[in-house]
């Protein structure tokens, strides 16, 4: 697939939700973006959600990866969609500590903050700000200044909010690919 995409001149994004998939998603991803084949192809994007309280240092587990290989990895940073299902999930598994934040304003803080490092680390992270919030959108073109970023919403959300950025911002609109039955779920909860 991948191959198919750096053939194309595409990009193709890799979302782990799950936190039990946490550090195998970012093994694998480690193992492909180092593979010789795509050492020149920056087109292999990563999803970091911000509501997950190891957001932070996945961020300097990837900025540190682009410094090893000397190039550009692109992020795209979302809030998360899965909580009740993290919370579900370490609660059936007796885990000690919830892999995510446990109130709202929490992620919304760690987003920004997650923001902040993915503009300052610009020459190793492309950064993608995924948001359907006017608030967020407007904190991040503060952040950003003059430096290159894009907005990006999902498919049929947002369409206010983008209609108006999209005059001044760099916009990318971007849809989850897969079967019904595993898509149904993520695009109810949105």
């Amino acid at each position: 697939l991948v191959n198919k995409v750096k053939e194309k001149n595409l990009t193709i994004t890799f979302d782990a939700e799950e936190s039990h998939r946490h550090d195998a998603y970012l093994l694998i991803l480690t193992k492909l973006i180092k593979h010789p084949e795509f050492k020149n192809f920056n087109g292999i994007n990563l999803v970091v959600q911000a509501y997950k309280t190891a957001s932070y240092q996945t961020l300097d587990y990837i900025i540190s990866l682009a410094k090893e290989l000397d190039k550009k990895i692109p992020v795209r940073l979302v809030k998360g969609a899965y909580w009740d299902s993290e919370i579900k999930h370490a609660q059936t598994n007796c885990v000690k500590y919830y892999p995510v934040f446990t109130r709202k304003e929490y992620t919304d803080l760690c987003y920004i903050a997650c923001a902040k490092k993915m503009i300052e680390n610009d020459q190793f992270i492309y950064p993608q700000f995924a948001t359907h919030n006017a608030l967020t959108a407007a904190s991040i073109i503060e952040i950003a200044g003059d430096k290159k970023y894009e907005l990006q919403k999902l498919y049929g959300m947002g369409n206010a909010l983008y209609s108006e950025l999209v005059q001044n911002q760099n916009v990318r609109i971007y849809a989850p690919v897969g079967i019904t039955q595993d898509l149904l779920a993520y695009l109810i909860r949105r």
